[in-house]
């Protein structure tokens, strides 16, 4: 069976939103299938399809010559703007950063500004729950794992979980054990929650005002939507 060429992502998808595997697996060899099962189904709810290259990147692959923020339309969309020098980035981290703060958190240069916010951890406080999730990704064929703990306060253990995921990458791998944390504490009934990851990538597209990354962007999303939800999620 052959893919029509007009044919979409979308259209491999069940009505109740999975992978149409009885088509998919007619049309691809197993290798494609199991980087495929590692990639979430699109959703209609996470709204229309955007352009993910970030201005700086589309420059340098010869796709534009503008490389200005589409936000703000002041400079170059690097990482480090679209995180924290965006005036939309600005007024947002203005809102949370104590005054006497403000030149060591905007000053710094991308890496010590990741390592320093990624060492700063907020006061574990009654009622709050704290998700550590991992993964795991072979170096040869990129088998994928992933696992997730939830604790409370004091530290002790509450819940936790494990998924084989198939192939795919690390921070692929990161973000669905975020993902699958986040949905086990809403379950849970938990209201406040802070994710702890060491996976500085995932913690820079989650944090993004933007959208994330082009071969993660579903999942960023949906961990974005699921933080949305009537609760308090710190990352």
């Amino acid at each position: 069976m052959v893919v029509p060429m007009e044919a979409k992502v979308a259209d491999m998808t069940n009505p109740n939103g999975g992978w149409k595997w009885s088509v998919l697996t007619q049309c691809f060899d197993e290798e494609i299938l199991e980087h495929i099962a590692a990639c979430p189904p699109p959703m209609e709810d996470l709204g229309d399809d955007v352009c993910l290259w970030k201005n700086n990147d589309r420059v340098r692959r010869r796709l534009t010559n503008d490389s200005s923020c589409i936000l703000c339309g002041n400079c170059q969309e690097t990482l480090i703007h679209t995180l924290r020098d965006c005036n939309i980035a600005k007024c947002i981290w203005s809102k949370t950063i104590a005054t006497n703060d403000y030149n060591n958190f905007f000053d710094a240069d991308l890496e010590d500004w990741m390592i320093s916010n990624l060492k700063n951890q907020s006061d574990f406080g009654l009622g709050v729950v704290k998700i550590n999730s991992d993964e795991a990704t072979a170096e040869s064929g990129n088998w994928s794992a992933v696992g997730g703990v939830l604790r409370d306060s004091h530290g002790n253990w509450l819940v936790g979980f494990c998924r084989f995921l198939g192939r795919g990458f690390a921070i692929t791998a990161e973000l669905w054990a975020i993902l699958h944390d986040l949905e086990i504490a809403w379950q849970k009934e938990y209201t406040k929650v802070i994710i702890e990851s060491d996976n500085k990538s995932a913690v820079a597209m989650l944090i993004d005002v933007s959208i994330g990354s082009s071969s993660s962007t579903t999942l960023v999303q949906r961990i974005k939507e699921e933080c949305r939800r009537n609760w308090t999620v710190n990352i």
